[in-house]
């Protein structure tokens, strides 16, 4: 590193370059003792070096993550999850169908889709915030709940679940009027 801001107290030497400190994986940490902003070259075991010869060092002035070909300003090793689907409501039902509709989820890599559930089993995936479960019984209770995917494949937590009675689709007549009664 170089050009540190304030200025560490003994910028290094390419020959006495500071090794970095293994974090598990791929990673590796190095922390300044005062600098608030440096230019930083890595380098290998080889003498290989990030940026190549001749080419400026990475330019940084807040914490930072690199993974070979991008900065992080979070650290990428955390895993998030989406936030949870909400407001699970029916919209509609027949006989045969459930329509759905909830509160969007967020995540920092975006929303890919939502997984729905009936009675614990995967049914369908939405990539909006509505749903339309088909093929059901009528006047048969359903137990629904919805789980959002990130563009990153996080999943979220589970929705709250909602039970939905279909309807009955038959026609109810009135029996008629019995004619002829007599004492």
């Amino acid at each position: 590193f170089y050009e540190t801001a304030p200025k560490e107290a003994s910028e290094p030497t390419w020959a006495t370059a500071p090794a970095m400190t293994s974090v598990g994986g791929d990673w590796y940490v190095y922390s300044f003792d005062t600098a608030e902003a440096a230019k930083m070259i890595f380098k290998d075991n080889t003498g290989k070096q990030l940026p190549g010869q001749s080419q400026p060092g990475f330019a940084r002035t807040a914490t930072g993550w690199y993974d070979g070909t991008a900065w992080h300003d979070a650290d990428p090793r955390e895993v998030t999850k989406p936030t949870t689907p909400t407001g699970l409501a029916s919209s509609a039902k027949t006989d045969k169908t459930v329509s759905l509709t909830w509160n969007a989820s967020t995540h920092s890599s975006g929303i890919a889709g939502y997984d729905v559930y009936r009675n614990g089993v995967k049914v369908g995936t939405a990539t909006t915030t509505s749903y339309t479960d088909t093929g059901l019984i009528k006047l048969t209770a359903y137990t629904y709940k919805v789980v959002a995917k990130s563009n990153a494949g996080q999943s979220s937590d589970d929705s709250s679940t909602i039970t939905v009675t279909t309807n009955d689709s038959g026609t109810v007549v009135a029996p008629t009027a019995p004619t002829g009664l007599a004492s």
